[in-house]
């Protein structure tokens, strides 16, 4: 006997569409936020770090040397800099954790879907689902509270010589942020591949939306194209006017609604649906009968002889 799948025995489809609709209308919002967010958040953080000091090769190499190059130290500008902008840049931290956060929510609205619909869809991702944007919303601000502690201590002490900025930047604090959000961006990028690509073969999300969801997946590992976040903020958005019901053309997908796995298909059977549909056009076109052509109108003052029957027989010559 066939062995049934966890969406048959565990949850009936009508809890799984009550649960779903329940939660739609916040996880859209919360997923355009996130969008939002992220987007503004890159640039806002463009616009702050546009005037980060930087110096010349030669002089960054002299500075290392620990000879003087006639002003303070690049690290030293630097650490400057950050309590300069010591506001603006909690407040871009908290603005990141805080879509990082909306994110989780969207991915993990996403995840519990594909899995109410799909048995082979890996359980273990909900662990990275969870534990990668919290990862990353907490390293984003211990990172930039330890800096603008440190920054400060920095700033109102006496010494500001290049050593003692270099040893104001080197705090076990910061080390540990700084891998906690490399953990956590490679735990959001396999979440990003794995519910996109199981979200796309149950029917929940488009081919166009679920291969641009494995794209976000691996630019969160390997950010190409700049810093600025375009293609994630993009799905974001574009995910909460999905489950929104604002889709363009045709709203949520069938899987949405039937509370069961509705697979897109594949190019075969397209090309299969298209020949059959080419095949009955024609069987149509050679069946139908060959409509009569009109004859050609009499020309005027022609006197019109009625037909004869063709029963009648001809009259014999006399």
């Amino acid at each position: 006997m066939a062995r049934a799948s966890s969406t048959e025995t565990a949850i009936p489809v009508e809890d799984i569409l009550a649960r779903e609709s329940e939660w739609r209308v916040r996880v859209a919002i919360a997923s355009v936020l996130a969008g939002l967010l992220t987007l503004g958040g890159g640039i806002a953080a463009g616009l702050i770090y546009q005037d980060f000091p930087r110096v010349l090769l030669l002089d960054a190499l002299r500075d290392a040397a620990g000879l003087d190059i006639g002003r303070p130290g690049l690290r030293t500008l630097q650490i400057q800099f950050y309590d300069d902008h010591m506001v603006e840049l909690l407040v871009l931290s908290v603005a990141l954790a805080f879509g990082a956060l909306l994110m989780g929510a969207t991915l993990a609205y996403l995840a519990q879907a594909t899995a109410a619909r799909r048995a082979e869809f890996p359980r273990s991702v909900i662990y990275a689902v969870v534990a990668g944007p919290v990862l990353m919303a907490v390293s984003e601000l211990m990172l930039q509270v330890v800096v603008a502690v440190r920054a400060s201590d920095f700033v109102s002490g006496g010494d500001l010589s290049t050593q003692a900025a270099h040893d104001a930047l080197r705090s076990d604090f910061l080390v540990v942020s700084q891998i906690l959000r490399q953990v956590g961006l490679l735990a959001i990028g396999f979440a990003f591949v794995l519910v996109a690509l199981n979200a796309m073969r149950a029917g929940l999300l488009t081919r166009f939306m679920g291969t641009l969801g494995i794209i976000v997946g691996v630019l969160f590992v390997i950010p190409l194209g700049g810093q600025l976040p375009v293609v994630q903020s993009f799905w974001l958005i574009a995910m909460g006017l999905l489950i929104g019901g604002y889709w363009p053309g045709g709203g949520l997908p069938p899987a949405w609604q039937t509370g069961r796995a509705e697979p897109w298909p594949t190019q075969q059977e397209l090309r299969e649906q298209r020949e059959r549909a080419a095949a009955g056009q024609k069987a149509d076109r050679v069946d139908a009968p060959e409509a009569p052509k009109d004859a050609p109108p009499p020309a005027p003052g022609t006197p019109v002889r009625p037909p004869h029957p063709s029963s009648k027989k001809k009259r014999k010559r006399r």
